[in-house]
């Protein structure tokens, strides 16, 4: 039996991961341009929109993340749920 499925969500978990790494640098990148350690330091807010992309970045990076280990374990757990059930299923079978 094919798990069609399960490669597909395990493919879509590994871009996830790939786009939270990506975020990632964008969001060390902003940091490093923006204004966000003044921001940090000193509460000043005088770039806004760097802030706000470097912040966007980093929420980003985090969801997809978390997202994507999420997606992985989940279908890395039915896989092998369906394998088990396939299984006692076939020894039924057998035994009938």
């Amino acid at each position: 039996m094919q798990l069609i499925y399960f490669e597909k969500s395990r493919r879509f978990a590994k871009w996830l991961i790939a786009i939270s790494v990506f975020s990632f640098i964008l969001f060390l990148i902003f940091f490093g341009v923006s204004n966000a350690k003044e921001l940090l330091r000193d509460n000043i807010m005088n770039d806004s929109l760097g802030i706000l992309l470097t912040l966007s970045f980093l929420l980003t990076a985090i969801f997809c993340l978390l997202l994507g280990i999420a997606l992985f374990i989940i279908s890395s757990d039915a896989k092998d749920e369906i394998t088990v059930m396939e299984n006692r299923i076939k020894e039924q079978l057998k035994l009938s």
